[in-house]
């Protein structure tokens, strides 16, 4: 009894002061990718979580939210280590368990290290800390490797050890290890499968109370019946605690009862069956130590030649014997006559393991009120107190909590005073349709039913409030009224006390408006419908998501409305014409619109075909090459085809070069376009362009290509497009070359590929003589194929003297004469002497004759 008053005397005087430990009972799983407040050390190749992780050496990934806290590997010399920022008060002593899995093992049948559970003083800042020496100290104690040379320091501020020692040096006093179970089990002092214990200790002092030996005891002692001795280490990884080699550590740290100091310990480890066997290994081992105010928790492991898999999982921390919740009178409430009270009785009541632990559905009315009744919110803790109809005067009902350790308060008493006050009520709101009453409920939400009639109180210019005899109200907007309007009433009881006025809010909300829907698709060919699209909200806005069919579609199928009011339909196969389905829609009020029609035309599939075909490049006495192509336009489907369009577009074609349109000339019901150029305007075809079923027409494209910059083999692609005049679905295809768009006359206009166009100049042409006449026939003197090349050309009579020259000849010379003193600019009929240069490089020679 007299810790129980030590305890609570602490609780009461901490109440005045803020929180420095954590609130009980602390969870940690281990399950999850991240752990709150954890730190994992050390900082290379540290301990870590292993949700979603895949381990490198069996390969096995642990699910997500399925993980354990992996401490080590199964491999040699590894370290790992957590230690916690959360603080817990020792004053009531503590509860700890966890599971571990220690498995998989090292060769010859022996396993290593172990895994330490370490409390340490909570003033050790996460800036300050120290994980202990491993090897055998376990990540706990100090640790000299050989007991000869430098000592590594333990856990900083240590308080206390507990060692889960499979390999069996915690308990050895070697390597710096101050005292231990003398003998071991082992020649070499060793006693593995062992539970340890070691006190307090801080740096690496070799002195006998640091990290001090205080007790040990074997799992597998041959003292024990066989029945009760267990390995630490176990085959496998054994999460079911039904299966026999299951493992979990119960650690009690139970306060001794003042003047003494410290903690009665004891230890027990539950073995997984049917049913779980408890082992107790070390039973109320007295540790005089003060524990400080507040410590913090860490685990550790290691392995060395020998090696585990040490992993953990299901971390619980409470308080010893838990302090049970206070619950505190709750005074002073007031309640009208007839009018039911909400009570929130818990937010006074304290729990010393922090007052989120107070369990809200535990509540128990002890003693329930003499002149009403109680109900308890489960959820909230909100207890509400309804008088006996017509009572006035006091009322009192009792209480009980619990805390989520099961812990059981006081009893608390609740006092209400029932007096006749004016009635409670509370707002309304209602929403309806522009110029439509709405008959609303008023008294069904008021804490003031009983004893009470409605009476009108104000209203809106123009609207109507009519009060019926079930105390509803029937509201009439002002008429051609839209948006929020508001009126008030009151409660009078039986008294005549009147409430203040009630506010009733209205929302007048203009229907959504569906519009009906066209769509078309083609044969077995689904189609994405957007029925939202066109629907509006003349007061608020269309709610996409709230599509309603209202009519199946007789012909095809629908799929699910999505959120943003598409829909897609998919035609019975093999089916053409029409379908209907018809739907609705609601705004952001929830109002629904009228039944709108969808109508879907399934028709066959347009198909127009396109090839190109060269039909002759020829050089033309200007030294440009005429290349005439003939494309043709098939129509391969059962529907006429309108819109058509032909698209070539020749800058792609032929760059590097230029182009002049010299003709474009369609057959039949295709029609011309007269602003193709092939760069700017690529479409041959006026849209005013058709073609009937099974109908092919031609289009005769010539042009004039100037070599600018070099010669050779060009590419050349056309795409046709066409609408069906039924349906107006859309039919495209890219040319193939030849005269055919089906090459294989099969109708299959699938087949596409370009239309070969081979450019080159030929040699350099200079002819013998030209007649400058006028007729338009060799009127000029031409040099074919000198496009690109720089001509000099120098002319002489016969006397020596130059009659023309040109420095960048464009074989633009007409047999004038521009050089000397001449009569006339026309030169007579005769024999000249001409020289050619050719880029400045080539030099050519020789006469010509001028006859006219």
């Amino acid at each position: 009894m007299l810790k129980k008053i030590n305890a609570l005397v602490f609780f009461l005087l901490c109440c005045g002061t803020a929180e420095l430990w954590a609130q009980f009972p602390y969870f940690e799983s281990f399950k999850n990718s991240t752990a709150t407040d954890v730190v994992f050390g050390p900082q290379a190749n540290p301990a870590y979580l292993t949700s979603g992780q895949t381990d490198p050496i069996n390969g096995i990934t642990d699910p997500v939210g399925d993980g354990y806290l992996r401490l080590t590997r199964n491999t040699t010399n590894q370290t790992g280590f957590i230690h916690n920022k959360t603080s817990f008060s020792s004053q009531f002593g503590l509860k700890i368990d966890f599971e571990f899995f220690t498995h998989g093992g090292g060769a010859f049948g022996v396993s290593a290290d172990g895994i330490t559970f370490f409390l340490y003083d909570a003033a050790v800042t996460d800036a300050n800390f120290k994980i202990g020496g491993f090897g055998g100290s376990l990540g706990y104690a100090q640790y000299q490797p050989g007991s000869v040379g430098a000592v590594a320091e333990g856990v900083s501020g240590a308080y206390l050890g507990i060692g889960i020692d499979e390999y069996g040096n915690f308990s050895n006093p070697v390597e710096g290890r101050q005292g231990g179970s003398i003998p071991g089990t082992e020649p070499d002092g060793r006693s593995p499968n062992s539970i340890t214990l070691r006190g307090k200790g801080n740096g690496n002092a070799l002195t006998p109370d640091n990290y001090k030996y205080l007790t040990s005891k074997l799992t597998n002692d041959p003292l024990l019946p066989p029945e009760d001795r267990f390995d630490i280490r176990t085959s496998q990884r054994r999460p079911d605690s039904t299966h026999s080699e299951y493992r979990k550590v119960i650690i009690d740290l139970q306060p001794a009862v003042f003047p003494a100091t410290g903690y009665f310990i004891t230890v027990k480890i539950k073995i997984g069956g049917t049913p779980t066997k408890t082992r107790t290994l070390i039973n109320n081992h007295y540790y005089s130590q003060p524990a400080p105010a507040q410590v913090r928790y860490g685990i550790a492991s290691s392995t060395g030649f020998q090696f585990n898999y040490h992993e953990i999982r299901n971390l619980r921390i409470n308080t010893f014997d838990p302090i049970p919740p206070v619950a505190v009178d709750d005074l002073g409430n007031i309640t009208a006559k007839n009018t039911p009270k909400e009570i929130k009785i818990l937010d006074n009541d304290t729990d010393a393991n922090g007052n989120n632990t107070i369990v809200p559905s535990s509540i128990v009315i002890t003693v329930p009120p003499a002149n009403g009744t109680v109900t308890k919110d489960a959820l909230t803790g909100i207890v509400t107190y309804t008088p006996a109809v017509g009572y006035l005067g006091p009322d009192e009902f009792r209480y009980t909590v619990k805390d989520v350790d099961g812990a059981v308060s006081n009893v608390a008493k609740v006092q209400i005073q029932v007096s006749s006050i004016k009635p409670i009520g509370l707002p309304d709101a209602a929403i309806t349709l522009i110029n439509t009453p709405v008959t609303i409920s008023v008294n069904a939400n008021d804490p003031t039913k009983i004893d009470v009639i409605v009476i009108a109180d104000t209203a809106p210019a123009g609207a109507t409030v009519v009060i019926n005899p079930d105390k509803t109200i029937k509201y009439t907007p002002p008429p051609g009224s839209v948006g929020t309007t508001t009126f008030t009433y009151r409660l009078r009881n039986g008294d005549g006390l009147e409430s203040d006025p009630i506010l009733v809010t209205v929302y007048v909300n203009s229907p959504p408006v569906a519009n009906n829907d066209i769509e078309k698709t083609s044969l077995n060919q689904p189609v994405l419908i957007d029925l939202a699209g066109n629907d509006t909200d003349a007061d608020g806005t269309v709610n996409k998501a709230t599509v309603v069919i209202k009519s199946q579609p007789a012909n095809g199928t629908l799929g699910p409305p999505d959120a943003l009011g598409n829909i897609t339909y998919t035609p019975n196969t093999g089916y053409l014409g029409a379908d209907t389905f018809t739907y609705t829609i609601k705004d952001d009020k929830g109002t629904e619109s009228n039944i709108a029609t969808v109508t879907i035309a399934i028709a066959l599939v347009p198909k127009i075909g396109v090839s190109k075909a060269l039909v002759s490049v020829r050089t033309a006495i200007s030294g440009t090459f005429v290349v005439r192509f003939k494309f043709t336009i098939g129509n391969y489907g059962k529907d006429p085809l309108e819109r058509i369009s032909l698209k070539d577009n020749l800058a792609v074609t032929f760059p590097g070069t230029e182009v002049k349109i010299v003709s474009v000339t369609p057959s039949g019901t295709l029609k011309v376009n007269p602003n193709y150029n092939g760069f700017s305007d690529t479409e041959l075809l006026d849209p005013a362009s058709t073609l009937a079923p099974d109908i092919k027409e031609t289009v005769e494209l010539i042009l004039s290509l100037n070599l600018v910059s070099g010669e050779g083999t060009y590419q050349n692609n056309a795409t046709g497009t066409a609408y069906s005049t039924l349906s107006g679905l859309q039919t495209t295809d890219q040319s193939v070359a030849g005269d055919k768009p089906d090459p294989n006359s099969d109708g299959d206009v699938s087949i596409f590929g370009p239309t070969f166009v081979e450019i080159k100049k030929g040699p350099l042409y200079i002819p013998e003589g030209f007649s400058p006449n006028g007729d338009g026939v060799n009127d000029f003197f031409v040099i074919s194929h000198s496009q690109g090349k720089n001509i000099n050309l120098d002319v002489y009579n016969r006397w020596g003297n130059r009659v023309y020259k040109s420095t960048a000849y464009k074989n633009d010379w007409d047999g004038r004469c521009t050089e000397g003193i001449f009569v006339g600019q026309d030169l007579p009929v005769g024999t000249y002497f001409y020289i050619i240069v050719i880029d400045n490089l080539d030099k050519s020679i020789g006469y010509i004759t001028i006859n006219k």
